[in-house]
């Protein structure tokens, strides 16, 4: 399916997003700043972000956390530092070694 069918699907419903293969609706870092600045939650439509999108979302929205599937160690601390209290509860695998 092209990216058009994509976009018109995700705008019906937004959770078939994690069928899709790459960022659809935020292709380039600027883009996926853009999105998390303005919502952190935005996150979870975009795939791999990396390290600078996901401390935006999480600076922006302490609760995207949840929707990054492998936050990076430092995105952990930061939301630990920020926000303290239990990001297990947040984080999609509990056991998350902060090594």
């Amino acid at each position: 399916m092209d990216n058009k069918k994509w976009k018109e699907l995700l705008k019906i419903d937004p959770n078939l997003y994690h069928l899709t293969k790459k960022s659809i609706l935020y292709p380039t870092l600027k883009q996926q700043l853009e999105a998390v600045k303005q919502n952190g939650t935005s996150i979870r439509f975009i795939r791999d972000p990396n390290l600078e999108v996901q401390l935006e979302a999480v600076k922006q929205n302490g609760t995207s956390i949840q929707y990054i599937r492998d936050p990076k160690p430092e995105v952990v601390r930061f939301y630990l530092s920020r926000y303290g209290g239990k990001v297990a509860e947040l984080l999609s695998d509990p056991t998350y070694d902060l090594k």
